[in-house]
């Protein structure tokens, strides 16, 4: 995937899933079968089959009448691969049943990382399935003028709804694995945090000192409280407001750049009213951009609705770019941007995607093996992001990277016995709990290609990181050359 394409996957709506029908309550099954039709079954020598259902243990797909798959005998192996979104693997279906123009398999033998994948992609989604309202009587009522409702699911998933007498949500909290999304007067002030699971009991809201806010909005959560929602039977009221909230917060959040003080050279040129101005970008995305005046700058000097072309000066080259004013608050200038060269959407892609992918990494539980021959002392951590972005690092204080990984849309660089290499991974998925990958379906790529190298020193920059590990990686990296402005050229 390249960079533009990162953007666009950022940028754009997904596909609105089905909300899958719960299943008969005659039917018992050892792990719950989700209805998805959005999956691509691909099996070798054969073609390719959509998905009707899936589950841990096995899948539907349907053979649209071909001659093998519609006649396909219980207990014939099927090598295939399995795309559900982003999550992509490979392993043996035997088939156990066929009913209509569907065949049902079992899976074989799935890697322990292929079967971590998958249960992360089925369990929010069951989750979801999982809502139901009940009596909230038994629940103290904080505010008399609204009326509380509230849905509970399987492992905790709980949402309450403070509604007013239109039956317009007034506050929400929704609390699901680990986590907690809240929201005030319709959507405002919204929080994510993390939740120790023993502090939401069955009757209520968790306790206040068992809640530990993230800083801002952390996109995993985000993420999943998304996909949660859109596979939910909530009330539409709710379920429209809650889902356009998560998906209009994960959309500004993790589309947008705020500048950080390495930026502070990132201005826009423009011609105004009272002559040149250079005007220091505070905050850009691939269509709009916050800048900050000078304080001296009149008001009528530039005015909301006001068109301006200009040039968009990044550490390397200068895009040319037409700039709507649609704001001006609190010493903030903000509007619409609009390259005039489609042959600049790349460079700005260049630009605003490491940044993003370092804002998204997060921290999570590293692999539960210990890597062989690790030194006494190291220590292993994991950060994922938005797109597969993974940074996997095994450290020994203060500062030896003794084995890392960094995963970025389709490049990997891998760092290990103190060498580098990179590869390009376009169909590829590289699981962030496994020490070693197959290489042997990568494409090996220079590791010392200075567009890379730039990419992930930003990476590395943007992200939340422990010291020793920023350390350790910018160490074991060669430097960057310091780029060379290039002028615009007309098409």
């Amino acid at each position: 995937m390249s960079f533009t394409d990162l953007l666009r996957w950022i940028l754009g709506r997904e596909q609105e899933p089905e909300t899958p029908a719960a299943a008969s309550p005659k039917e018992h099954r050892a792990s719950p079968r989700l209805n998805f039709s959005q999956g691509v079954v691909q099996v070798q020598g054969v073609g390719d089959f959509p998905l009707v259902n899936l589950s841990q243990g096995g899948l539907a797909l349907h053979t649209r009448d071909h001659p093998i798959l519609a006649r396909a005998p219980a207990g014939m192996v099927l090598p295939a691969k399995i795309r559900l979104g982003s999550v992509f693997f490979e392993t043996d279906l035997k088939v156990v049943a066929l009913e209509g123009g569907d065949v049902g398999c079992a899976f074989g033998t799935l890697p322990p990382a292929h079967s971590r994948a998958l249960a992360d992609f089925l369990k929010p989604r069951i989750l979801g399935r999982s809502l139901r309202e009940i009596d909230a009587t038994a629940l103290k009522a904080t505010d008399p003028a609204l009326r509380l409702r509230w849905f509970q699911g399987d492992e905790g998933t709980q949402l309450f709804c403070w509604t007013d007498g239109d039956e317009g949500p007034e506050r929400m909290e929704f609390y699901f694995l680990d986590s907690l999304v809240s929201c005030e007067k319709r959507g405002r002030n919204l929080q994510t945090a993390y939740v120790r699971t023993q502090a939401l009991g069955p009757v209520g809201p968790a306790d206040r000192a068992a809640i530990a806010y993230h800083p801002a909005p952390s996109y995993r959560v985000l993420r999943l409280g998304r996909t949660i929602v859109e596979h939910s039977p909530l009330p539409a009221p709710i379920k429209n407001l809650l889902e356009d909230l998560l998906f209009r917060e994960e959309k500004c959040s993790f589309s947008r750049v705020v500048m950080a003080d390495r930026d502070r050279n990132v201005v826009f040129e423009m011609e105004a009213r009272s002559g040149s101005l250079a005007l220091p970008v505070v905050s850009l995305s691939s269509n709009s951009m916050t800048l900050l005046p000078p304080e001296s700058l009149p008001l009528k000097d530039i005015a909301e609705g006001d068109v301006y072309q200009g040039m968009l000066r990044l550490p390397d080259r200068k895009l040319a770019l037409t700039f709507k004013v649609l704001f001006r608050q609190d010493y903030l200038l903000g509007g619409g941007l609009k390259l005039i060269r489609p042959c600049d959407v790349e460079a700005l892609s260049a630009f605003l995607a490491p940044r993003l992918l370092g804002k998204s990494l997060e921290t999570l539980p590293p692999p539960a093996e210990t890597r062989p021959f690790a030194p006494q002392g190291s220590r292993a951590s994991l950060f994922v992001g938005i797109h597969n972005t993974h940074l996997l690092s095994l450290v020994v204080p203060p500062d030896r990277l003794v084995y890392g990984r960094l995963v970025l849309g389709d490049r990997a660089i891998v760092f290990d016995r103190n060498a580098l290499t990179a590869y390009a991974c376009p169909r590829g998925f590289i699981f962030p709990t496994e020490w070693d990958i197959a290489t042997g379906s990568l494409e090996r790529i220079p590791h010392d290609d200075p567009a890379l190298l730039a990419a992930i020193h930003e990476v590395l920059q943007s992200a939340r990181l422990p010291e020793e590990v920023r350390l350790s990686w910018t160490t074991a990296l060669p430097t960057v050359p310091v780029p060379a402005e290039s002028t615009p050229t007309k098409d």
